[in-house]
């Protein structure tokens, strides 16, 4: 019973992982949206520009925190708005103290890579939030829904052979299901069970009277070896 349900949860955490990394690819791909839950959000490394901490293919997790909370050291994502930064969405590294001007925090970024250069500085208005992990397995299920070949072989293929096992199963079931059946309907006939009852009344009948027969029968066993003695 035990090793069933962790078949089963492993299954029904396979089947979310699916479902939660092909959301992942639709909404950021095709209709680029950022998912949002909890006050974070998913989101994608493109670039090398943070190796080798992020690789591109990585999945990030990203909590959307106070301007005051960023510090020194952070992985934060921001909105890019200069330069070839422009429109795109950037996750680097905070190298410098945040600056405050006017009541508005400013901050220093650079990607980590050897020979990354300095970032234009971006204000807490660009700022959409501070990385909080990598989502490693997130990661692994995302770059096999990238590479068609890996998507075909890796969960297309085990996903139609679960279907299969779970069909095969479930013609085991009826099998078992029917043959029940018949050995209930054998042993009301030899208990004279009338057919007008239904198979679960006729099954608990006949259950109550092997155990009937089985008390009968022990203390038969008992008084035969009293006489014995």
């Amino acid at each position: 019973m035990t090793k069933k349900i962790i078949k089963k949860i492993i299954k029904y955490v396979l089947i979310g992982l699916f479902v939660v990394c092909l959301a992942i690819v639709v909404i950021q791909r095709v209709r680029g949206q950022v998912p949002t839950l909890f006050n974070h959000s998913v989101f994608i490394i493109i670039t090398d520009s943070m190796t080798p901490e992020l690789k591109p293919g990585d999945v990030i997790l990203v909590e959307h925190v106070n301007a005051n909370e960023i510090k020194q050291g952070d992985y934060v994502t921001y909105n890019g708005v200069t330069g070839e930064y422009s429109g795109k969405i950037i996750t680097h590294k905070v190298v410098q103290e945040p600056s405050i001007i006017d009541g508005k925090y400013y901050y220093q970024t650079q990607g980590i890579k050897m020979g990354a250069p300095l970032d234009p500085i971006i204000s807490e208005d660009e700022l959409i939030g501070r990385c909080v992990t990598k989502l490693t397995v997130v990661t692994f299920f995302y770059k096999i829904f990238s590479n068609i070949f890996g998507f075909i072989f890796l969960i297309v293929i085990p996903l139609v052979g679960m279907l299969v096992m779970q069909f095969i199963q479930l013609i085991n079931d009826k099998d078992t299901e029917a043959q029940e059946r018949l050995e209930i309907d054998s042993k009301a006939k030899k208990y004279n069970i009338d057919d007008k009852y239904s198979q679960e009344i006729k099954d608990y009948i006949i259950k109550k009277l092997e155990e009937q027969n089985k008390e009968n029968l022990g203390k038969e066993e008992v008084k035969h070896a009293e006489d014995e003695v």
